[in-house]
């Protein structure tokens, strides 16, 4: 064998006892000195090619690793969110809006009817939203001026895929008689608190999200106060949480699209009354105010970006 192949198999040999050896921190081209000529004893010192091996190996300038580092950018999914308020009559709440938007294709059949029976709506549209939704957000002037209680906030946020966030849809109420979520259930008299729906996001794919949303109550102790933060309300101090698990519910958006998620016609208002039934978590989470002077809410989610995450080499 000539000490060029020598040299050759020296370099594969050593690259692949390396490998198998398990102990190595990176592959190198170039091995220890030494190497090869305890290998290899019959290959010429005297070689001008095995000379040009060892002073690269002894100076250590040939070394490099042969598998370079990988940079990782975690999936992330970015969205618009709008909170709207309005008089439980207003229109645009109504049939404007919601024989516009798709009920149907964003949810299982009994998914959908367990939620309008509990009092909570949910539907989905492309983004060339209809004309109500675009009053409601302020992007296009309502006919005749905007209503004067009217309310819409919005803020942006950016979660990493399989992350959780909690939204305060609901101002704090207090004492209230929900009608049960489940068949066969009974009535429950709830303490004072305040209404939430809690959202995992996950990016499904390039450009796709998956939202799953549980709707939540924050449950006051007993001297634990109310504190206003910006447009929403919180509770301070101690409080426990009650999920609703068995109205939970997923959606999944491409870019661009909406979730749009409020009450049903009929949830009727949010205190303590006369009717045994119990009132519908719908309208204890999207209805708030006097019995005269009521307001209904609106959650609006925009996909803005759904990004996977992304491993490339440094």
């Amino acid at each position: 064998m000539t000490s060029r192949g020598s040299l050759a198999v020296c370099l594969s040999t050593g690259t692949l006892l390396c490998a198998l050896g398990g102990g190595c921190a990176a592959l190198t081209a170039w091995p220890a000195p030494g190497v090869a000529s305890r290998l290899f004893p019959e290959l010429s010192t005297d070689d001008e090619e095995f000379e040009l091996f060892r002073q690269r190996a002894a100076a250590g300038d040939g070394r490099r690793d042969v598998l370079r580092p990988i940079a990782t950018q975690a999936a992330t999914v970015s969205f618009e969110i709008a909170f709207v308020e309005r008089p439980v009559d207003d229109p645009l709440l109504g049939r404007a809006l919601w024989d516009e938007i798709d009920q149907i294709g964003s949810l299982d059949r009994e998914v959908r009817t367990r939620l309008e029976s509990n009092g909570i709506r949910v539907g989905i549209c492309g983004s060339r939203s209809p004309a109500a939704l675009q009053k409601l957000l302020g992007s296009v002037p309502e006919i005749g001026g905007t209503v004067e209680t009217a309310r819409t906030s919005l803020r942006q946020q950016t979660m990493v895929s399989g992350g959780s966030t909690v939204f305060n849809i609901g101002e704090p109420f207090g004492e209230v008689l929900l009608r049960p979520t489940a068949v066969g259930g009974r009535p429950e008299r709830v303490g004072a608190g305040a209404g939430m729906l809690a959202m995992t996001a996950r990016a499904s794919q390039p450009g796709w999200a998956e939202l799953s949303f549980v709707p939540q109550f924050a449950m006051k102790e007993q001297g634990s106060p109310y504190v206003a933060t910006g447009d929403r309300w919180r509770l301070s101090g101690e409080e426990r949480r009650r999920a609703f698990r068995d109205l939970k519910f997923r959606l999944s958006l491409g870019e661009g699209e909406y979730a749009v998620i409020g009450r049903t016609e009929t949830s009727g208002p949010a205190a303590v009354g006369d009717d045994e039934d119990g009132v519908p978590l719908g309208g204890v989470l999207f209805e708030a105010g006097d019995e005269d002077d009521r307001v209904a809410r609106l959650l609006v989610l925009r996909v803005v970006a759904a990004e996977p995450a992304v491993s490339r080499r440094l």
